[in-house]
């Protein structure tokens, strides 16, 4: 099993913090690996720069995590956790969403702690995905489109405190005030 913890050169200590909390509940430490994503300042010109997690999803990590032939987490810097997530792997043929800002009815927010088992990481790479999304509606889509996602009742993250690079000013309250709830749900 392999732990991929998504960030950027400027995100560095947030994806510390995320391995630290998954080694203070007992994950191996040598089972975490960063990997450095596709960073918004080098991509000044794009028209939908929130699709890059995704294109790197697809680009990188999915690459990666077939070479080394394991099950993986994909997991997003700035993410805390309360509990052992491999506890909660309720079914190794599913996708199990465990760590998400907010659950709507038919949409997910945020793609912070994923289960993907081996077989769907393959069946994601030879899709050959070239419409690009956010990272949890790529996901999501690909999870009900092939009925193999679980999406846990309630995340087991809680999130860091950090200035989100992405959004309207709208967006970031919003964002900020479902942190806020999501924290008092943990603590």
């Amino acid at each position: 099993m392999i732990f991929v913890i998504l960030t950027i050169e400027s995100r560095i200590e947030l994806a510390k913090e995320t391995r630290q909390s998954l080694i203070d509940v007992g994950v191996n430490p040598e089972d975490i690996v960063f990997m450095f994503g596709y960073d918004q300042k080098d991509f000044p010109n794009m028209n939908k720069p929130y699709t890059l997690v995704g294109r790197y999803f697809i680009d990188s990590i999915l690459p990666a995590v077939e070479k080394v032939k394991e099950d993986m987490f994909y997991v997003e810097d700035g993410t805390l956790f309360s509990c052992n997530p491999i506890d909660y792997i309720v079914d190794r043929r599913k996708i199990v969403w465990m760590g998400y800002i907010f659950r709507h009815v038919n949409y997910i927010c945020g793609a912070k702690c994923i289960y993907i088992p081996l077989d769907i990481v393959s069946k994601l790479i030879a899709k050959q995905i070239k419409r690009f999304s956010h990272i949890d509606r790529l996901i999501r889509n690909f999870g009900i489109l092939n009925d193999n996602m679980l999406i846990l009742d309630q995340p087991i993250i809680y999130q860091a405190e950090y200035e989100s690079a992405w959004g309207t000013t709208c967006q970031k309250e919003r964002k900020a005030k479902f942190k806020k709830k999501l924290l008092h749900k943990v603590l």
